[in-house]
């Protein structure tokens, strides 16, 4: 065998034989059991490996109750740190909530207050100007066309009492321009026509000629012109030698009143026809006065009520415009504050969360 293959071997059989020693010495110590060195030493180790399980275990519980009066701690910091959270964000939102109705007041009040001054019933709307316009000229309307209606019915009905039947004549004049001054003509006219109405009915001629009261006092005058030439005309010079107390001079004293009669009659009767005809002239006139005034004031009134509805269709819609605007910039106004608060509300709340958040971490 080379030389190079055997100072392996050699090597391989002196570790073998080591080994083999050491097994041996090891297997002859264990098989004598443990010495009392070895008793002593495990007993100590015992000892102390269980005072360090003791230390261990005080020092395991000792961490264990401050790690438990800590997490009470940090609990009760956190739940005192969320009660000023919830109560900073409540003050908040109150405040917040305060300023909102505060502003929502406001602006209902400004509303209102827009909404009276500028609304259509108020007393100095153009609504309401127009409705005073409309009424007054409605009511005017009524009053004259019962004055002149009034009149009109009474000279009417007083002309067929008397059969009066002539149409009534009248020039019209230049009449004014203004509605007043034309109420004014017209209560003129028809006092003059009431006035001319009591005249007429009062004439004392005419009344003697109504129906049969003619046949009266022809039959009156009769009686008295006859009982005058009766008693006062001698019968002689007439050639009546008798005297007055035959029957010849009392037919001669009839016929002679009824001549007298009839003249005398016809005389008053021309005079009453006279008087009759021109009071009715003037109280017909007067009434033909009334009417075309009348007609006139209508006309002034119709077309100042025309005036009236279109000045008010344009200042009602100034007005409706004016509300408008006001009330769009009460609106806007609303608006922008609501608005600002709202922004004010959610910085104040993403603060008081920020701070939360790091008083939480911090803790």
């Amino acid at each position: 065998m080379s030389q190079r293959l055997q100072t392996p071997l050699i090597q391989l059989q002196s570790a073998i034989d080591q080994r083999v020693e050491q097994e041996a010495d090891y297997a002859a110590r264990f098989l004598q059991g443990a010495s009392e060195t070895e008793k002593s030493l495990a007993a100590a180790l015992k000892l102390v490996i269980d005072q360090y399980q003791g230390w261990i275990d005080s020092v395991n519980e000792q961490q264990q109750l401050a790690a438990s009066q800590i997490n009470l701690e940090v609990d009760d910091q956190l739940t005192d740190l969320q009660g000023e959270h919830q109560s900073e964000s409540g003050e908040i939102e109150r405040a917040r909530t305060t300023e909102r109705d505060e502003v929502e007041s406001k602006f209902q009040d400004s509303s209102w207050v827009a909404n009276s001054l500028l609304d259509d019933t108020a007393d100095d709307s153009p609504r309401r100007v127009f409705e005073r316009t409309q009424f007054s000229l409605q009511k005017s309307r009524e009053e004259l066309t019962l004055m002149v209606s009034g009149l009109k019915a009474d000279s009417q009905k007083f002309a067929e009492e008397r059969s009066w039947e002539r149409e009534p004549h009248f020039e019209p004049t230049q009449a004014p321009k203004q509605l007043d001054k034309l109420a004014e003509t017209l209560q003129s006219v028809h006092e003059r026509g009431r006035a001319e109405l009591r005249a007429a009915r009062g004439l004392l001629l005419p009344q003697l000629f109504l129906g049969f009261r003619s046949l009266v006092v022809f039959l009156l005058v009769v009686a008295i012109a006859g009982a005058v030439f009766f008693l006062f005309m001698p019968p002689q010079p007439l050639g009546q030698p008798a005297g007055r107390d035959t029957p010849t001079w009392f037919g001669i004293s009839a016929a002679v009143g009824a001549g007298v009669s009839l003249i005398l009659t016809g005389i008053l009767y021309v005079l009453a026809s006279s008087q009759a005809a021109d009071a009715f002239t003037q109280l017909q006139s007067s009434v033909a006065e009334l009417e075309w005034f009348f007609g006139r004031w209508s006309q002034v009134a119709d077309k100042e009520l025309i005036d009236a509805d279109k000045e008010f269709q344009k200042q009602q819609e100034q007005y409706n415009r004016q509300r408008e605007q006001a009330l769009a910039r009460y609106q806007k106004a609303h608006q922008d504050r609501l608005v600002e608060i709202e922004t004010q509300r959610s910085a104040q709340s993403t603060q008081a969360k920020q701070k939360y958040a790091d008083q939480k971490a911090y803790i």
